[in-house]
C-alpha cells in the first residue's frame, strides 16, 4: 500500500515537472517570437514589409504586435521639440 501511495507521488512529480518544462519552451519560444518581431520592426520598410509577409496571420493576434509597432516606429521627438 505504501508503494502504491509512493508511486503515485512520484508520478505527480513527474507530471508537474514536464508541464513546467512545455511551460517554460514555450515561454521561451514565445519571447524570442516577440523580440524577432521588434527586431523586424526596427528594419526599413521593404525589409520589413518582406519578414511580414512570411509571417503567419495568426502572429498578429499572439504577438504584442500594436505595443511593439509603437514602440518601434514611434520615433524620438517629444512634445517641447
Amino acid at each position: 500500500m505504501e508503494a502504491a501511495r509512493a508511486g503515485k507521488a512520484n508520478g505527480g512529480k513527474v507530471k508537474l515537472r514536464v508541464v513546467g518544462r512545455i511551460l517554460a519552451v514555450l515561454s521561451l519560444t514565445y519571447a524570442l517570437a516577440t523580440g524577432g518581431l521588434y527586431w523586424a520592426m526596427t528594419r526599413p520598410p521593404e525589409k520589413f514589409g518582406a519578414i511580414m509577409a512570411k509571417v503567419p496571420m495568426i502572429s498578429m493576434l499572439i504577438l504584442p504586435f500594436e505595443p511593439l509597432w509603437m514602440s518601434a516606429r514611434g520615433g524620438k521627438l517629444k512634445v517641447s521639440d
